[in-house]
């Protein structure tokens, strides 16, 4: 999603279709098979925006022990699919 982007849903939005995934290379390469993987369902929405119209999920991320100078990403899934332009990338300070 893009900041302030929106998306209609006709329908009930079932919890458990969202989750959040952070994948993490370490030594910084930036590509191949990730050392760290972690999934979570988005288990609560919350809606702050002055329409209450707009959902946010607001969640703690557990993350393993992660060394300085790993790539990471994370991003929103649905249905196990990534969600268009939700992926950001980090390095670890």
């Amino acid at each position: 999603m893009s900041p302030g982007g929106q998306h209609t849903l006709d329908g009930t939005l079932a919890q458990v279709d969202f989750s959040i995934e952070n994948v993490c290379n370490f030594a910084g390469k930036t590509n191949g098979r990730p050392d760290s993987i972690q999934t979570d369902a988005v288990v609560s929405w919350l809606y702050s925006d002055s329409t209450n119209t707009i959902p946010h999920a607001i969640m703690p991320i557990y993350l393993t022990n992660i060394p300085a100078g790993s790539y990471c990403k994370v991003f929103l899934l649905k249905n196990n699919q990534v969600v268009k332009g939700s992926t950001t990338s980090f390095t670890v300070l």
